[in-house]
């Protein structure tokens, strides 16, 4: 599960050298890591849960890594702080993702990008689209993330991300077939144990290369999103509140 998260990082690492990163909802810290050591200038992590943000300023440290407590979605930065913002599975937890897009938009310099993922809803959801992970508050379908990026970015490019040896194995004919409706009646717990275990028997190690990104392949677990804001913003234009926040530069 870490590879495929950390794939996702490995897929736009060129766009890290010498840049200014905030990862919002940095979890504890190996996704930041990453970023600092394939080129970024400085990172910074940030997560709402102190004790996820202690773990991560123990395990993971870096020169140009700074770990700090912070609500993703109203971020103590100054506007324009960072040229690019990662934030991996972190959307769908949020009672308010418009607000979190406007934040992220807000602390992006001019041209800035901000890299995302999320699961996509047809796949994890109920049928009804009620989430079924108990600290997902609302899951997004292809249009629905498209719809609410580009309310928020200048240019929206998504991909599908998946593992082709998972999802063409015969098996997840099964998964995928009307019984699949019955993981979401499964303790969490359970059905993280069931889906790593059918995964280790499949292929039990994985490397970057094992996971793909397509802009055709849709219909797979997750997307990956990269957005821009305007090159030419004016300096107040990305929120109502800018100029408001007195935080760390």
């Amino acid at each position: 599960m870490i590879t495929e998260e950390l794939s996702r990082l490995n897929f736009v690492k060129h766009l890290f050298a010498g840049k200014s990163v905030l990862d919002a909802g940095c979890g504890v810290g190996y996704g930041s890591q990453f970023i600092a050591r394939h080129g970024a200038r400085r990172v910074l992590g940030v997560d709402i849960s102190a004790e996820t943000v202690a773990y991560a300023q123990e395990h993971y440290r870096e020169a140009n890594l700074d770990f700090c407590v912070m609500d993703c979605a109203d971020l103590a930065l100054a506007d324009g702080a960072f040229d690019m913002v990662c934030s991996l599975e972190l959307i769908e937890h949020l009672p308010d993702p418009d607000r979190y897009l406007s934040e992220i938009a807000r602390v992006l310099k001019p041209g800035g990008l901000y890299f995302m993922s999320t699961p996509n809803r047809l796949i994890s959801s109920t049928r009804d689209g009620r989430a079924s992970w108990k600290f997902h508050i609302r899951e997004f379908s292809y249009d629905e993330l498209r719809t609410i990026l580009e309310s928020h970015f200048e240019k929206v490019e998504i991909w599908g991300s998946y593992v082709p040896q998972y999802e063409e194995h015969p098996i997840r004919h099964i998964t995928k077939s009307p019984l699949s409706q019955i993981k979401h009646f499964i303790p969490s717990w359970l059905r993280v144990w069931v889906s790593s275990s059918i995964r280790f028997l499949i292929k039990a190690e994985l490397s970057f290369d094992d996971v793909q990104f397509s802009k055709e392949r849709l219909d797979v677990p997750t997307f990956v999103a990269l957005c821009s804001v305007p090159t030419d913003r004016s300096p107040d234009a990305s929120s109502p509140r800018s100029n408001s926040k007195g935080g760390r530069q």
